[in-house]
């Protein structure tokens, strides 16, 4: 039994530790945009043949990665999460921080242009199962898995 749980630890940290990818479709550039983020922080964008450095996020991990592409402000909007619960924003070739997700981690953020509200929705997700939207920078709880 010792060894099974050991085995399942083992298991979830490797997963933890796995870089994590967002993508999605330009129709402008009629091609797929990959972000993604290294177990050390680093983030990257899928260029030509490879991946090209952008920006090392701050923070320890793990960490969560999520893009998306807003056709109103013709821009690409890229959420992070670090080990420590801090949502963060790429802006240009750095990341600011938005607001801290409650509840331990690790955590997992997803985040989309909504274009019936025109506007871009983040939600959070806690290791407790709790789930959380940013509305104004700020975090909102929503539900609770049971």
């Amino acid at each position: 039994m010792k060894k099974i749980a050991l085995f399942l630890c083992l298991a979830a940290v490797a997963v933890l530790a796995t870089p994590q990818v967002s993508a999605f479709f330009d129709p402008e550039l009629d091609d797929w945009i990959v972000y993604t983020i290294s177990d050390s922080g680093g983030v990257y964008m899928l260029r030509g043949d490879g991946f090209e450095k952008l920006t090392q996020m701050p923070g320890g991990g793990p960490y969560d990665i999520s893009a998306f592409y807003d056709s109103a402000a013709d821009d690409w909007i890229v959420y992070a999460v670090n080990g420590s619960g801090m949502l963060h924003r790429l802006q240009a070739t750095e990341f600011v921080g938005v607001d801290q997700i409650p509840g331990g981690g690790p955590y997992d953020v997803s985040a989309f242009y909504d274009f019936l509200l025109d506007d871009w929705i983040v939600y959070a997700f806690n290791a407790g199962g709790e789930l959380y939207r940013l509305a104004g920078n700020v975090f909102q709880p929503i539900a609770e898995l049971p």
